[in-house]
């Protein structure tokens, strides 16, 4: 989303971006009826709401391991759900 905004949306002063129905005419929603995506969503919010409880810190880790591991998969199967190649996810990546 952030690559998007910041790639099509004009700047105003301040960095802020001109929403406008100009530029969200053609804003490419897909329609997310991937059920894995939903569900490695659904443990990331799991996930965060477990640290908020956890004091350990090697508990701590874990869990962000997780996550981390977690969104990465998500990444992927959004990248799946666009059919970008290496080049574009490359890009994506470094934004």
């Amino acid at each position: 989303m952030h690559f998007w905004l910041d790639s099509v949306l004009p700047k105003l002063r301040g960095g802020y971006y001109e929403p406008s129905y100009v530029f969200f005419k053609n804003f490419p929603v897909s329609n997310i009826t991937n059920s894995k995506i939903i569900e490695a969503v659904k443990s990331v919010l799991n996930l965060n709401k477990q640290m908020e409880n956890v004091k350990l810190e090697t508990q701590r880790n874990q869990i962000h391991h997780a996550i981390t591991h977690t969104e990465k998969k998500i990444d992927a199967y959004v990248y799946e759900l666009y059919d970008l190649n290496e080049k574009e996810i490359e890009l994506v990546e470094q934004i």
